[in-house]
């Protein structure tokens, strides 16, 4: 496996004797389906694969998949969706496509009428299956690969399947191959991986479209006549839950083990060769590609060659191992019926898995490892070249731990209980994974006390214990008949309307329908009640639809009305764990978005229930996914920033991430900045939520509530009373631990958690870990009577160890965490030392998580590094990392310092050449000609020459003749040197319009709350600082920012001003953030929301690398920010609107970024911000400044470049070219294009000029250097190719 993967060569194990005997001879390597690493499009060279496509296995007497073996209901994701790659998108499509093949083909190849209806038919819908509810059919024709018939996009009628319109830079020209492969000859039809832009998505508010590019898995049939049917399904895997274990059978849990299955399934199905298999069965064992935290597939080999065709080959299976990513591999090559300990239970096993695979998926439950419970587990199977796979990834079933009371007790379902509702949702899903179990049956489910029925509750779990009483569930199909009950199971057969309205039963079937999840109602048997909380789950048995739904009481749990959160107590405990529980109630009753407000109102403002008359002086705070205030206070209007719950550290997210990996909800401590407190006991929850009947993603929140660790003081009348290092107060007559020391309670803790009253004891638990094993409670708790110091690589606190995060290192006892000094890094966490940057390497700034290596052209001798050096004259390096320079050959020099090549090694040959500054080279000089120094630029007629001539030794005719001859081989020369010089102006057109598909450098931003508050010396210290201090947030793609601006209409406001020394960098900091708070101010937008981009903290000014990717991202920077502020310089005692602005005028950097965004979005939401305050951006005053490089840049000012560094004027070509093609391509009106034409094109020549004078050549003289050159005309010559606009001449594109 390790020889193969990448390179196709053959290890002489087992293993591979099968896979060479049985799949093919190992070393035929080809890439044929993978995707290219842009993501954009899979290039196959040469398509010959040489056998059958891959197929997905079903009983060959079905036409299509069976689609009741389908999980269709996994919460969060509802239904089968084609926005996944799972089991039954495979299944679905490959049904849809058969049925549709054997309903129209015919027609379709009579033609005429026949064929025309038919394929309206399929545009309008016809074809679609209920169950398949999104999996869309569209047809193509094999040979022109035109667009017939499309039920998703009918505007693609017409275009060619393999270059859709609006998306010609995915252009495929193997997909007809691949489609004609797979659906030629004998291949009934197949899967072909590719990219699609049938998906197509409009942006939300925008006023432009915005293509989607996806990767997709596309299965096809073909008609007789030529004509192919196709549906297809997303490549993306089903997300996965991180938080989630794979010990029970909770929703979490089925989701993920659908999500591993389906990634390798859709995989295995674009098999093309025996090195994709290797890859895939490499992938599979040894990385994490198809693996969330602990839950995996593995792969089993069914048969080898000549499988039968008609009956599934299940007794003479192989059975054979091929990929398992337990026991490093161990299992591999194994026959896994003899790991499982053989014997007949273990072959009737493996007779299941078979049978699964070969009947189209399946759910098989087996006994694990000879354990007290069964396992479930999802098979599926594919088959290629005569060889039969068999995939598959199972979870134990088993419910999720019973959880208990508030006082460790039975948990009721009379009142909303954090327990209560944990259970009753554990009981759901561990009812529906019975209903997937093969020969399982409903009656079996209702009686039986394992999923909560009543009568006989002796029978128990060794893992879950006993249900709680009045813990029950109902089952009912969508006709309203109730098919199960654990409760009253002689209501099974009647319909639900004799308990409850038709009216509930419709929406809870529509909520079901909808993915389920948590609904409020009103209690129909208690009318007095507050109501009923319900969860809902969607299930699929007999090939028939019914939703499983469990209820308890919407009421709060007892209150005690005397108890405060100010000491730890028993009463604490359970008000904590009551209040939560109501709040948690509340929210998931909130049917709409709406409703859910009006709960936040209620738990936030401690109004209604939740008033401090009602629950003395506890208070439930709520934090979004992110821990961080939710985004509805910011804009309902009764709830604003101030309602928003205290700040958390990073130290005590970390603490309850940790504690809620492993827990629903329970007791821990963190430290708190709020209330006075520094170190508190927390109970917390987690819980997700959407709107009722609405299909999106669930929306994670956090609840807790804070209650003092400080134990109720013991009295005292003096300090005898009172435990060691404490006093007594005279005035209070309570003790009170001495300063610095932390009261706490030792060993005070409920086995379910929670802290209760206790002895004090003063503790100082700096630098200490006080953390312990215990065995009765089955997890980790505090032991104050046996702390020791804190282990390397972890920090304490209080008490609790910490890991240090990456970039820091904690030495043993470490209180706090100490950033990596500049040089070193940590990669990992919990690091107790920084490790040297090893030569070659450098860290910059301190807390570095990785090592940078230096740049061509630079070297780092040894270890521990700051910066790299540049290599000096005669020395180059071609690599990164190096740790020495590489010295030129004996005889020749580099022109300057930093030379990354060895063809910059050399000087011109005197009296033959001469150096061309253009392309850094030398070029031969005509005969006769030569240059006098190996640094000049022309060649001169040579004194020699002179002498020959005037001479008289060759005649007048024979000199001609040689000048004639010489100046053809001239000629056929420098034809050469033009084509390759236009071929390279051509790939930088290319390039530059790469620059508008996506930012070449991640926009770096700054929360708008955190630049108003920023002080010099932070904004001195640039991006390394700020970032250091984590102030910066990234936005690393276009679609992040873009997603951000629609999801949660977050704005970025870009500041230019200029970056060089001003007279008062005070005064001009307090300007920008003057600046950023009036254009909030002006355009009414919430500060939480806004961002702000900036040349100082963006990026290092020192990284010239980082600098132009800057450059390069300048256009799409400006595009896609929602406003820009020139901020003029406050010049001194002579601070005048006129002097401000003549300096922020004449910087070209400037001039470039209003020019970009006039451009992009014209005018609008451009300010200027002087002396005389924010006004907005005239057309006049932005017009007056389009010509951007008449201005002055500072590197030709101060001769910063002499030597090898370019001007930085290069680092805007390929920007500009971006913006030019931008402008032209397209004639959709709007303010850019207005700008654009009116003021840029009548002076282009001006705007992008063909040359400019630089000063980087040897010695600081001037030179003219080619700039835009021809570039533009190539450009226009491209769009008029393209079939876009016209060129853009002030002729053509000015307005009549």
């Amino acid at each position: 496996i390790f020889n193969m993967k990448g390179v196709g060569c053959c290890l002489g194990i087992s293993f591979f004797s099968i896979l060479s005997q049985l799949i093919l001879p190992c070393c035929a390597v080809m890439d044929i389906g993978h995707f290219a690493s842009s993501a954009t499009l899979p290039i196959t060279q040469g398509f010959n694969p040489g056998v059958a496509p891959p197929s997905f296995i079903f009983a060959a007497e079905q036409n299509a998949p069976p689609y009741d073996l389908a999980i269709d209901t996994m919460e969060p994701y509802p239904g089968c969706s084609p926005e996944f790659a799972t089991l039954c998108a495979i299944q679905h499509s490959v049904r849809l496509v058969t049925w549709t093949r054997q309903s129209v083909c015919e027609s379709i190849t009579l033609g005429g009428t026949d064929r025309s209806e038919a394929l309206e038919g399929i545009t309008g819908g016809q074809y679609s299956l209920e169950q398949a509810r999104g999996f869309k059919v569209f047809v193509f024709d094999r040979s022109s690969g035109e667009v017939l018939a499309d039920s998703l996009r009918p505007d693609l009628i017409g275009e060619r399947v393999d270059g859709l319109r609006s998306s010609s830079y995915v252009y495929q020209p193997d997909l007809l191959a691949h489609a004609a492969w797979v659906t030629s000859g004998s291949n009934s039809g197949g899967f072909v991986g590719h990219v699609s832009t049938r998906f197509f998505e409009a942006v939300p508010g925008g006023n432009e479209s915005k293509l989607r590019v996806d990767k997709v898995i596309t299965y096809m049939e073909t008609c007789p006549s030529g004509e192919i049917i196709a549906v297809s399904f997303k490549r993306d895997p089903l997300p996965r839950i991180k938080r989630c274990l794979p010990l029970s059978n909770a929703l979490c849990a089925m989701q993920n083990i659908r999500s591993v299955a389906g990634a390798v399934l859709a995989d295995m199905l674009l098999v093309r060769s025996a090195q994709d298999l290797s890859n895939l069965l490499y992938d599979t064992s040894f990385t994490d590609k198809y693996r969330v935290g602990s839950f995996y597939s593995f792969i089993v080999m069914l048969t080898g060659l000549g499988y039968p065709s008609n009956n599934p080959p299940i007794a003479d299976a192989l059975n054979t191992c091929l990929a398992h990513p337990t026991s490093q591999g161990g299992l591999i090559g194994s026959n896994y019926t003899n790991l499982r300990g053989g014997g007949p239970e273990t072959f009737k096993l493996m007779e299941e898995f078979n049978r699964g695979a070969w009947t189209g998926g399946a759910f098989v439950a087996y006994d694990f490892n000879r354990q007290d419970y069964k396992k479930v587990a999802l098979v599926a199977g594919t088959l290629w070249n005569t060889s039969a796979f068999l995939v598959t990834s199972g979870i134990p079933h088993l419910p999720e731990p019973v959880e208990l009371g508030l006082s460790c007790d039975e948990c009721p379902s009379t009142s909303a209980l954090p327990c209560s509702m944990v259970n009753l949702a554990s009981l759901l899903a561990h009812v529906r994974l019975q209903t997937l179990v093969p020969g399982s049956t409903w009656d079996e489910i209702s009686f039986d006390p394992w999923f909560g029925a009543s009568g006989n509750l002796s029978i128990t779990n060794k893992h879950t214990g006993l249900w709680p009483s009045g813990l029950h569930f109902l089952a009912t199909d969508y006709n309203g008949t109730i098919v199960a009950a654990s409760l009253l199971q002689s209501s099974i057969g009647q319909n639900i309307t004799s308990t409850t309205s038709w009216e509930a039963h419709l929406a809870l079937a529509n909520y079901a329908e909808m993915g389920g999840g948590w609904v409020g109602f009103p209690s129909s048997d208690r009318p007095s009640s507050p109501g009923m909380l319900v969860h809902i789950l969607k299930v699929r048995k007999d090939s028939q639809s019914s939703y499983l739904a469990a209820r308890i009481d919407k009421v709060w749990g007892p209150w005690d009305s005397s108890c405060s959160r100010s000491y730890t107590s028993n009463c604490s405990n359970r008000n904590a764990q009551v209040i939560v529980g109501a709040a948690t109630a509340d929210i998931l009753a909130s049917w709409t978005t709406a409703d859910r407000v009006l709960a936040f109102e209620d738990i936030a403002l401690r109004q209604g229930p939740y008033a401090p008359s009602a629950t003395n002086d506890f208070a439930v705070h709520i934090y979004g996914s992110n821990w961080k205030c939710h985004e509805v206070f910011a804009t309902a209007p009764a709830l604003g920033e101030a309602a928003c719950p205290p700040e958390l550290d990073a130290g005590a997210i970390a603490t309850l991430e940790s504690f809620l990996d492993l827990h629903h909800f329970g007791w821990t401590s963190i430290p708190w900045q709020a209330d006075h407190m520094d170190f508190v006991h927390v109970f917390v929850s987690r819980i997700s939520w959407k709107p009722l009947g609405e299909a999106v993603n669930f929306e994670e929140l956090f609840l807790l509530t804070v209650v003092s660790q400080e134990p109720s003081p013991p009295r005292c009348s003096n300090d005898a009373d009172c435990p060691p290092q404490s006093s007594c107060d005279a005035s209070e007559g309570l003790c009170h631990c001495w300063a610095g020391l932390i009261p706490n309670q030792t060993a005070i803790q409920s086995e379910c958690g929670g802290f209760l009253a206790g002895r004090m004891e003063c503790l100082d638990l700096s630098g200490r870990d006080c953390l312990q094993w215990n065995e009765d409670l089955d997890k980790y708790s505090m032991n104050f009577s046996n702390c020791r110091a804190c282990q390397p690589g972890y920090f304490c606190p209080a008490g609790k160890p910490t890991p240090c995060m990456k970039g820091q290192y904690c030495p043993e006892g470490s209180s706090a965490p100490i950033p990596c000094p500049a040089g070193s890094s940590a990669r990992g966490a919990a690091q107790s030392s920084c490790d040297l940057c090893p030569a070659g390497f450098f860290a910059a700034m301190a807390a570095s998580e990785s090592c940078t290596a230096c740049s061509k052209g630079t070297h780092a001798e040894s270890a521990g590094q700051t910066s790299c050096t540049i290599c000096e004259t005669g020395n180059f390096v071609n690599i990164t990392g190096a740790e020495r320079c590489l010295s030129c050959s004996s005889g020749v020099q580099t022109l300057g310092t930093g030379a990354t090549s060895e063809n910059e090694c050399r000087y011109c040959m005197a009296k033959s050449e001469r150096f061309s500054s253009e392309d850094n080279r030398c070029v031969p000089c005509l005969w006769g000609f030569g240059a006098e120094l190996p640094s000049d630029t022309k060649c001169h007629l040579l004194e020699d020459t002179v002498l020959i001539a005037l001479g008289g030794s060759v005649s007048l005719l024979a000199f001609v003749l040689l000048i004639a001859s010489i100046l053809r081989i001239y000629r056929r020369r420098l034809k050469g040197i033009l084509e390759k010089e236009s071929a390279i102006c051509d790939e930088i057109v290319d390039i530059g319009i790469e620059t508008l598909c996506d930012f070449c450098l991640p926009m770096a931003v700054m929360p708008a709350s955190a630049f108003e508050n920023l002080t010099m010396s932070e904004y001195d210290s640039g991006y390394g600082g700020n970032r250091s201090a984590h102030r910066l947030f990234w936005f690393d793609t276009r679609k992040a920012l873009e997603e951000a601006q629609s999801g949660r209409d977050a704005k970025v406001i870009i500041l230019s001003h200029l970056s060089a020394e001003m007279p008062e960098p005070a005064a001009h900091l307090l300007r920008m953030q003057q600046a950023v708070d009036e254009v909030i101010e002006k355009r009414q937008w919430s500060k939480t929301n806004v961002y702000v981009w900036c040349v100082q903290l963006s990026f290092s000014k020192d990284d010239r690398a980082a600098l132009d990717l800057a450059c390069q991202s300048l256009y799409t920077y400006t595009k896609a920010a929602d406003a820009l502020v020139m901020v003029a310089p406050p010049m001194g005692n002579d601070d005048s609107l006129k002097r401000g602005l003549a300096s922020l005028e004449q910087d070209v950097s400037c001039r470039a970024v209003l020019l970009a965004r006039c451009c992009s979005r014209g005018v609008g939401e451009v300010y200027i911000r002087s002396s005389q305050g924010l006004e907005e951006a005239s057309q006049a005053w932005a017009c007056s400044l389009a010509k951007v490089f008449d201005g002055q840049i500072q590197c030709c000012h101060n001769g910063l470049h002499i030597g090898s560094k370019p001007c930085l004027r290069l680092s805007l070509l390929l920007p500009y070219l971006g913006l030019y093609y931008d402008a032209i391509s397209t004639d959709e009106p709007t303010p850019g294009q207005a700008f654009f034409r009116e003021t840029v094109l009548p002076v282009k020549e001006q705007v992008f000029p063909a040359t400019f004078l630089s000063s980087n050549v040897p010695g600081g003289r001037r030179q003219k250097v080619t700039f835009f050159g021809d570039l533009l005309n190539r450009l226009d010559k491209k769009v008029l190719e393209e079939g876009g606009a016209k060129p853009a001449t002030a002729a053509t594109r000015l307005p009549n």
